[in-house]
């Protein structure tokens, strides 16, 4: 049963033993980490914060697959609609019932397996995406890619293999998401009670000069974009104040105004956060990746981070900024921004 595949691998993912050896048979907790973020609110700084830690295990957006086809799982069900994947036959045997009467979407079911190591039960598409296997973003995913270059038949059962070894001697694994509902959060968190989830915030006026300039927005169209994104944030917001109340050590509200603006002292607050250490390398990649003249690309992270902050007053114009913080303004107080 799925079920129990997913508690049993979650214990065995419990511990690893340092470097792949049993040195004294010492072992070591991994800590599990949810990046729950938004598009173009500057997760990919976030996401370096973890990627440039030796010892952790970093996975860039392994719902991109499943966000970009998303109509393709949707089916109609009694009381709505409801995502499902390759898993729709092993739940329609109640194989899940015994934690949920619900359908888990796929997306939520890719997040179980990458959170707990098990990359050889993801779906091909997943281990095929340009995003998963987004090397620049993810260093410690070479080995995979290196098997990708050289394998020919069943690459991705072999590669993936190598990929869940490399993750499952990690202390540290961090799992970036965009697009995904915080209400779906709990789900996660029955089957993996010490899951750790930062919400990563940005101002949503920055978010939307961010997407206009990728996408060649009208003033129109940023406006009603601005709505969409600040209730999908207002939901999300009043969802986890709900799920902190419950466990406040294990949810933490994160700007990215305050990780642009002081990076070091946020970087520590979050290690402090799930319990690690800062890793010296990391301290030093900071000071090389914040104070850059000139950034490397529009999905980049080496650039002068406090001056990207509120480089959106400067971008956007005045009656766009007064359109977009009247449609904020519930979630810019929420989140205490300036208005």
């Amino acid at each position: 049963m799925i079920t129990n595949t997913y508690k049993n691998v979650h214990q065995s993912s419990q511990y690893f033993e340092i470097n792949g050896t049993s040195k004294s048979n010492e072992k070591t907790a991994m800590t599990k980490i949810l990046l729950f973020t938004y598009y173009r609110g500057g997760s990919s700084f976030l996401g370096q914060i973890f990627a440039q830690n030796i010892q952790a295990f970093y996975f860039f957006e392994p719902l991109h697959n499943l966000n970009v086809n998303m109509s393709k799982y949707l089916i109609p069900k009694n009381n709505g609609l409801y995502l499902v994947d390759t898993d729709y036959q092993l739940m329609q045997n109640n194989s899940l019932g015994e934690l949920h009467k619900e359908v888990i979407d796929p997306r939520t079911q890719t997040l179980i397996k990458t959170l707990i190591c098990k990359a050889t039960a993801l779906s091909q598409s997943t281990l095929s995406d340009e995003f998963f296997r987004e090397e620049k973003r993810t260093p410690r995913f070479h080995p995979y890619s290196q098997c990708l270059s050289h394998t020919q038949q069943q690459k991705y059962e072999l590669c993936a293999q190598i990929l869940e070894n490399v993750c499952l001697n990690s202390s540290i694994v961090a799992v970036k998401v965009i697009r995904y509902p915080m209400s779906y959060v709990h789900h996660l968190v029955e089957i993996i009670p010490d899951l750790k989830v930062i919400h990563y915030v940005r101002d949503p006026r920055a978010i939307i000069m961010s997407r206009s300039l990728i996408h060649g927005w009208s003033g129109a169209n940023m406006i009603k974009n601005a709505s969409y994104l600040c209730i999908e944030m207002a939901k999300n917001m009043k969802t986890f104040k709900l799920l902190q109340d419950k466990n406040r050590n294990n949810y933490l509200l994160l700007k990215y105004e305050e990780l642009a603006m002081k990076t070091e002292e946020t970087t520590r607050k979050i290690y402090q956060f799930i319990g690690h250490e800062v890793p010296t390398n990391l301290l030093e990649w900071i000071e090389q990746n914040t104070k850059a003249k000139t950034r490397d690309s529009t999905y980049g992270t080496r650039r002068n981070s406090k001056e990207t902050v509120f480089k959106w007053r400067k971008q956007m114009k005045q009656k766009y900024i007064k359109a977009i913080t009247d449609q904020c303004i519930y979630i810019l107080e929420t989140l205490d921004y300036n208005i």
